[in-house]
């Protein structure tokens, strides 16, 4: 009985631990509008300093998320934005989830 008991609480501590260390992450199909949103505000910004070929790469990826988007395919929207967005400031941190 003493055995199981052990085995009972440590098996709960164990669960507890893990849902404790678990972070939230930002749903899908949040993380989409918000990266189209950053991309769109960093193309305005940064598409004309940039070489044509890069701006139109960018703008055609905004565009493809904001389809995406409509066709709630969210694991391709959060792609084609953070491309664009890696396109225009190619040094940019972006924090990106994929589980939903």
């Amino acid at each position: 009985m003493r055995y199981q008991t052990l085995l009972v609480t440590t098996f709960l501590s164990l669960c507890m631990t893990g849902c404790i260390h678990r972070t939230k992450q930002e749903p899908m199909d949040a993380q989409c509008p918000r990266l189209i949103q950053q991309a769109e505000d960093l193309y305005s910004k940064h598409a004309k300093s940039r070489d044509k070929v890069v701006a139109d790469q960018a703008a055609n990826l905004i565009t493809g998320a904001k389809i995406d988007r409509e066709h709630r395919e969210f694991i391709q929207c959060i792609d084609k934005s953070s491309r664009a967005i890696k396109l225009l400031v190619p040094n940019a941190q972006l924090s990106v989830q994929y589980n939903n």
